[in-house]
């Protein structure tokens, strides 16, 4: 036994409906809120200073003769070798 092939139905209006707040106006709506709540305090936060921990003394190496050490804005942690003259 074959089944019936089901039959095309003709619509002949279609409606939709929106939903009453889109998610755009309830971002906006929020960001409003937000906005409000922060200019309503005037507190001043200092935020904490990190220090950088102290690094360990570069370890220089003996160069092959014809070379030397020197450093970059008189830093003596910016090594860099040259050929010596």
């Amino acid at each position: 036994m074959t089944e019936p092939t089901p039959q095309e139905e003709i619509v002949d209006e279609v409606e939709a409906a929106l939903p009453i707040e889109t998610p755009e106006s309830s971002l906006e709506q929020d960001a409003e809120l937000f906005t409000e709540e922060e200019d309503d305090h005037d507190e001043t936060f200092e935020l904490p200073t990190h220090e950088q921990p102290p690094r360990q003394p570069i370890e220089l190496k003996p160069l092959p003769s014809g070379l030397r050490y020197a450093f970059l804005n008189d830093n003596t942690e910016t090594p860099v070798i040259v050929g010596s003259p």
